[in-house]
């Protein structure tokens, strides 16, 4: 990624920390070596806990569960499709539609997860009906996160998860409970926080990965026909603005499960 996107990035961040009342700083450097790279094999949440098998050492459920490493967002796939509803204001269907064409022709796969109730949810039956789990989606549908509050309920992130299962998603089982330390937006491009192992050094963090996100609005600008024939310049706006919302509903997420009011940033190699 060059410097200046990166800047810009930066940019976007503080400028949304200003308007949440949000802090930020420089992620210590002891945290720099759980980013790799992305897999690209299933967006995964901000969430900071370990995929149940591998926490537990493979003990399994029967459930198809998976240690996917993709890029996170807000609420895994679902953070994209709020992002965007808030910039283009798409009704739900039509912005599912749109992520989803997106996310198929860049061989993306989409994702978000379900908890197993903090160890109390064990047959596969149960998990596979899951819908809760995922702070982000859980605080949206209960009217806690103010951007969404007359955008979704209760009832659409039922339909998401129904949605997301149907088309192939990837929908891990998370356990364990929240020991993140911090949070984290990394601008480092093409690399994620490797959450698994982390929680194995007892330095999880949550992480959302901007560069990805920025991306991810640069596809969907070109996808959507009703800006489809605009040029370059608006494009850039439109990408700016997609991200800051993505990073709003980070913060007011983190506020809505009563986490602190500081955002890290992590740099990685690029400025």
């Amino acid at each position: 990624m060059n410097d200046n996107l990166s800047k810009q990035l930066l940019t976007l961040v503080k400028q949304v920390a200003q308007e949440e009342k949000f802090e930020t700083g420089d992620l210590e450097e002891k945290y720099h070596h759980y980013y790799i790279p992305s897999l690209k094999n299933g967006h995964r949440c901000v969430d900071g806990r370990a995929v149940l098998e591998v926490y537990k050492g493979g003990e399994s459920t029967g459930y198809k569960n998976e240690n996917n490493l993709g890029d996170q967002f807000p609420g895994g796939t679902f953070g994209i499709i709020g992002a965007l509803r808030m910039v283009v204001k798409l009704n739900e269907n039509k912005t599912r539609e749109v992520v989803k064409k997106v996310c198929d022709q860049n061989n993306i796969r989409m994702g978000d997860h379900i908890d197993d109730g903090h160890g109390q949810i064990k047959t596969k039956e149960e998990l596979e009906q899951r819908v809760r789990g995922c702070g982000n989606q859980d605080a949206a549908g209960d009217g806690k996160i103010p951007m969404y509050a007359d955008l979704v309920d209760e009832n659409t992130i039922k339909d998401r998860f129904s949605w997301l299962r149907a088309n192939n998603g990837a929908v891990p089982v998370l356990t364990g409970e929240h020991e993140e330390k911090l949070a984290a937006v990394n601008l480092e491009a093409g690399k994620t926080f490797n959450t698994s192992k982390a929680v194995s050094k007892g330095k999880s963090i949550f992480n959302a990965d901007l560069v990805t996100a920025h991306e991810l609005g640069g596809y969907i600008f070109d996808e959507l026909t009703e800006i489809q024939h605009q040029g370059p310049v608006e494009k850039q706006v439109f990408q700016k603005a997609f991200v800051k919302e993505v990073v709003r509903d980070y913060m007011q997420t983190l506020v809505a499960l009563g986490g602190g009011k500081k955002m890290y940033i992590h740099h990685g190699s690029q400025i």
